[in-house]
């Protein structure tokens, strides 16, 4: 069975290009200013942010892409206890109820 060795596999943890990082911050800048452009999108919780084999350092040298998360956050989900209301559940988290 072949081996890889130290040396092959730190070449293969290294980034492609040596301005990888500016390129994928630079692309998660312009995703955030096309979010915060949109009236509707600019009011809402959304991160960004790279995820994937790029992000978890194990990319193939040139032979990778950069995957981003664009990622709503504001979504609760509530679990009602024995019989407990949306508004309970509302007040117990300390929110207002906004009617529909």
């Amino acid at each position: 069975m072949p081996t890889i060795s130290e040396e092959q596999l730190s070449k293969w943890t290294q980034p492609a290009y040596e301005n990888e990082d500016a390129r994928r911050e630079n692309t998660e800048k312009l995703i955030g200013e096309a979010i915060q452009s949109n009236s509707f999108l600019a009011g809402l919780s959304i991160d960004v942010y790279a995820k994937g084999s790029y992000k978890n350092n194990t990319n193939v040298r040139r032979d990778s892409d950069v995957d981003v998360a664009v990622e709503y956050t504001g979504i609760i989900l509530f679990d009602y206890w024995q019989g407990a209301t949306q508004e309970e559940a509302w007040n117990a988290r300390g929110a207002v109820l906004r009617p529909p």
